[in-house]
């Protein structure tokens, strides 16, 4: 029994992992939920049929069909669609702290509910705790990680504010914070949204306002000097594809 308790545990964490690379990707939360959902139906009736239990499918009793459209709908479907969602903004991390919120919100409820008062045991409230802290001490380590992290407008706020490709640096860091796509270089993200805000800075156009940004270097901290020189070469590697009659003066 312990032996399938981890094995489920150990599933049910590497689960939002894949939903969240599956999202990152471009999928659709709806399809993902209906294709995923469609494969826990079949899973389950084949386990049914398996152990000769299709009797019981159908043996509901009074506003058990209620309650079961209630669980399915509200407490299953709903929730994991919005699990789903969720991902896209954060981390698949953060997620797995705030599900290991389930079983003690189970426990609670059962007391409440049904008076079963026997898992509340000293042990609960430890592990209750130990929970607790997780939940709250992980968000005050990504804001205080988030004071620290140096973006690449840090240093040059002052000097280039008039550079036409100022505003699209201060966007792609806000996309790197709202996102919190910190961990990652922009030019490696998987984030849709940090992907778009790098794209538009190495776009063709902007080639004169990277070089610009690229030749001050003695302004910029280490980060900022490896986020302009990636700039620069995706922004030459860019104009390169083009043909050379849609090149501008500004370019190459």
């Amino acid at each position: 029994g312990l032996g399938y308790a981890l094995a489920s545990a150990a599933l049910a964490a590497v689960f939002p992992v894949m939903n969240r690379r599956l999202v990152l990707s471009g999928g659709d939360p709806l399809t993902m939920v209906a294709w995923e959902m469609a494969g826990v139906l079949a899973v389950s009736l084949a386990v049914v049929i398996s152990f000769g239990e299709t009797a019981s499918l159908f043996a509901w009793h009074r506003l058990d069909w209620l309650w079961l459209l209630v669980l399915a709908l509200a407490c299953t479907v709903f929730a994991h669609g919005f699990q789903i969602r969720l991902l896209k903004y954060l981390g698949a991390y953060t997620v797995n702290l705030a599900i290991s919120f389930e079983p003690l919100y189970g426990i609670l409820a059962a007391a409440w509910a049904f008076g079963e008062y026997k898992q509340l045991t000293p042990m609960f409230y430890v592990g209750l705790s130990a929970i607790l802290l997780a939940n709250v001490l992980h968000p005050l380590g990504v804001r205080m990680s988030r004071g620290r992290t140096v973006h690449p407008t840090a240093d040059l706020q002052s000097s280039q504010e008039d550079n036409p490709v100022y505003p699209l640096w201060l966007s792609l860091s806000t996309a790197r914070v709202s996102s919190d796509d910190l961990g990652a270089a922009p030019w490696n993200s998987r984030v849709p949204e940090v992907q778009q805000a790098w794209k538009d800075l190495t776009r063709p156009e902007n080639l004169s306002g990277l070089k610009h940004w690229h030749g001050a270097p003695d302004q910029m901290n280490p980060v900022a000097r490896e986020a302009a020189r990636k700039a620069l070469e995706a922004c030459v590697a860019r104009c390169s594809q083009l043909p050379h009659d849609d090149l501008s003066p500004d370019h190459p």
